[in-house]
């Protein structure tokens, strides 16, 4: 039977940004034991985004600090603040940012798989 797992993201993530502006951490994937999902930690620093993109399956937001902005192409933009928390549906093309002057965070609930960069 497994075990539980804990995860502590401050003692496990990168010391050094990624191409994008954040520091990122994969909590639970296919890669370390999940099974079809994937809980991604994300600070980003102030202007980073990861640019449009799309996936396949449906995606979920829980903002943790600071200030955010998911923008759908051709559509809103939704302002993500603490404890907000948004649903992106499949095949939505959509960019995630840093809106604000400080850090952000905000963990993702997202299948394992591909996405797409239009």
């Amino acid at each position: 039977m497994p075990e539980p797992r804990v995860i502590r993201p401050k003692e496990q993530l990168p010391r050094d940004l990624d191409p994008m502006g954040r520091r990122a951490l994969q909590l639970f994937r296919d890669s370390v034991g999940g099974k079809d999902v994937g809980i991604n930690y994300g600070e980003w620093e102030p202007g980073a985004s990861n640019g449009p993109h799309t996936r396949t399956k449906d995606e979920f937001i829980f903002a943790l600090h600071g200030k955010g902005e998911v923008i759908v192409e051709g559509g809103e933009t939704y302002s993500m603040e603490p404890y907000t928390f948004i649903h992106i549906p499949a095949g939505t093309t959509h960019t995630h940012r840093n809106a604000g002057n400080g850090v952000y965070i905000q963990v993702s609930f997202a299948p394992d798989g591909p996405y797409t960069e239009p």
